[in-house]
């Protein structure tokens, strides 16, 4: 479980999440679109995976489990920045629809 969560919800959200924040804070230039969007892809894919395969009805955990273990501590952190990144796009392309709208 803890190598799936390295190779890919880990190594997606953390580029996502920094390249956000290298930008916020540094004003650094944004990654090309287009690679942004190939690893919201994978992130995606990902979750959906996690959703639909590790997530079972068995237990309140991973794998049906009934207590936490290591991998659902680490998983949340992540799964808790995707959704601060998400939240964040939303309110960013909402804002700038707004103002495109104000300045008809």
């Amino acid at each position: 479980m803890l190598d799936w969560y390295h190779t890919n919800l880990r190594a997606t959200s953390k580029y996502i999440v920094t390249k956000e924040l290298i930008v916020s804070v540094f004003k650094m230039s944004p990654a090309k679109e287009e690679i942004i969007q190939m690893w919201e892809k994978i992130m995606y894919n990902s979750m959906k995976l996690l959703e639909e395969s590790y997530l079972t009805e068995e237990g309140s955990f991973l794998l049906g489990a009934s207590q936490p273990s290591i991998a659902d501590l680490l998983l949340s952190c992540e799964v808790k920045q995707t959704c601060v990144y998400w939240l964040r796009q939303i309110v960013k392309r909402c804002w700038v629809e707004s103002r495109r709208l104000q300045n008809g």
